[in-house]
């Protein structure tokens, strides 16, 4: 087994030595072709072993949902690891909900408001965020928001509820820090 495959969920593993194998081809265009064939000219190698090269890294180290939560790479670096599995947003959008439900589990914010007090983001991160957290059943979904400004309803199930809940006895702080 090789290191890459070494870091995945046991899951994935069984997913990954059951697929058929094969190459996988992937076709970049317009401005991600361009910046790709420019960072590969930078540091003399063709943009395909670059291109497999970030993927690896991507996937080893857990950052594809950070990717697509929209989070600034600049700060992958120095980035915490995930604690319950959840990105560093989420732990934000999770524990932030959490301060703010009523006994109930139940938290109207809208994205502008949850971006502001996670400590930043973008609103389509921050709603793909809470997805993200409905689908790992730790909220639920009950009235999405029409745009940035306007609340979203949910719930904290009671397994997000503890799960922030040890966030806060971790001494998380949102913004991926400690408080």
């Amino acid at each position: 087994m090789s290191a890459a495959t070494e870091t995945l969920r046991p899951d994935s593993q069984r997913r990954l030595s059951a697929s058929h194998g094969g190459a996988v081809h992937l076709s970049l265009s317009g401005m991600a072709a361009a910046q790709l064939r420019l960072a590969a000219d930078d540091l003399a190698v063709r943009p395909q072993a670059l291109a497999a090269a970030l993927l690896t890294v991507l996937l080893r180290d857990g950052m594809v949902d950070s990717v697509l939560d929209g989070a600034d790479p600049t700060q992958f670096s120095g980035r915490t690891p995930a604690r319950h599995g959840l990105t560093s947003l989420r732990c934000a959008v999770l524990y932030v909900l959490a301060l703010h439900a009523d006994a109930d589990g139940v938290v109207q914010l809208s994205a502008r408001a949850l971006a502001r007090l996670c400590g930043g983001g973008s609103h389509a991160g921050i709603l793909s965020a809470m997805d993200a957290l409905a689908e790992r059943g730790l909220l639920l979904n009950l009235a999405p928001a029409g745009h940035a400004n306007q609340p979203r309803i949910c719930r904290l199930t009671p397994q997000g509820l503890a799960v922030a809940a040890d966030l806060g006895d971790l001494g998380y702080a949102p913004g991926g820090g400690r408080g």
